[in-house]
């Protein structure tokens, strides 16, 4: 049987930047077969999501392996073939030395030079001068207006919701009975829990909090288990906790917003979700607060709401961008 080609094709990819002085330089590839310049970005794999997509892709064309930060949004434009492409774009930046999550990602392998036989390291201005597309220009454009406003740089905080958990009237028929030990399904699951670690892996969680409750544990163990980020555990986070005082997650959650230098991934349930969209939304801007979800079941199980949060020079925290995120077919 024939399988259809993808009427859209999808790809992801990154302006990477680096300190530079004053300023910043920007990471482009040139590609001898079509004689251009570029930002770095590639095809989505079969099976693979958009960031495990972008830090691959750029690991392949550059060499580099890189940490998401904030979303950028979505370029589309169409190919002479007349097929429809669209590119998701995120900000991003070296890995640090040591980095742990690194090997929860799958390895990377070089491209040839037929492919990319250049790659530089250039300023803003000479960047945006030796890129060949207008698009990569405005997106270029669009992250020196985030460097003018000290909103490049970001921290990143990942909302999980565990994956597909044991129905609960068939756990509580004939497993213990207790809801805190109902487990996720052996099947799909586990696959998506196995599916997130590599998505995860692209924004480089070095902080893990779960709710106790063994079906968010189940969720987020694989991660923790590839990259060797330690898992904690608070009960705040539980649906019993949250039943009894629904602020203990917001205020967790609330801290980490502000002060947090590091990505964190919280693992949690459906019914806690709301208490930490309103810790969100006061630091959303314009752009920003229409991006929240706004109905039950708010998230889809083992899917993610990564948010990114930057303090511009004198100002509160701003939540830049929100992104929703879930492994592939699952």
């Amino acid at each position: 049987m024939k399988v259809s080609e993808p009427t859209v094709i999808r790809a992801a990819g990154a302006v990477v930047w680096r300190r530079h002085g004053r300023g910043i330089d920007i990471l482009v590839v040139h590609r001898p077969s079509r004689r251009d310049w570029s930002l770095p970005k590639g095809k989505v794999d079969p099976g693979e999501s958009l960031p495990a997509c972008a830090v691959r892709e750029i690991a392949e064309e550059t060499g580099y392996d890189v940490t998401l930060g904030m979303y950028l949004g979505i370029v589309s434009y169409r190919l002479p073939s007349g097929k429809k492409k669209e590119v998701t774009y995120y900000a991003a930046t070296l890995v640090e030395d040591d980095a742990p999550y690194i090997t929860a990602r799958p390895h990377a392998h070089r491209a040839p030079a037929s492919e990319i036989d250049d790659v530089q390291w250039l300023p803003i201005k000479e960047a945006r001068r030796i890129l060949t597309y207008s698009r990569d220009r405005r997106l270029l454009n669009s992250v020196a207006d985030l460097l003018d406003q000290g909103a490049l740089k970001t921290r990143t905080v990942i909302i999980t919701r565990h994956a597909r958990a044991t129905k609960r009237t068939q756990w509580l028929r004939r497993g213990d009975g207790k809801e805190e030990t109902r487990p996720i399904t052996a099947h799909d699951g586990n696959s998506q829990s196995e599916a997130l670690v590599p998505l995860l892996a692209a924004y480089g969680p070095t902080q893990v909090i779960s709710s106790p409750w063994l079906r968010c544990i189940q969720t987020i163990e694989p991660y923790c288990q590839a990259s060797g980020v330690p898992l904690k555990s608070k009960r705040y986070l539980t649906e019993a906790a949250h039943r009894k005082n629904a602020r203990t997650a917001y205020r967790l959650l609330k801290k980490l917003l502000d002060h947090t230098a590091s990505c964190t991934v919280l693992c949690t349930h459906r019914p806690v979700l709301p208490s930490l969209f309103d810790a969100i939304e006061p630091l959303c801007t314009s752009n920003t607060r229409g991006d929240l979800p706004r109905k039950d079941p708010w998230l889809k199980t083992a899917e993610s709401i990564v948010i990114s949060v930057a303090k511009p020079r004198g100002k509160m925290p701003r939540v830049m961008s929100i992104e929703r995120v879930r492994p592939v077919n699952l």
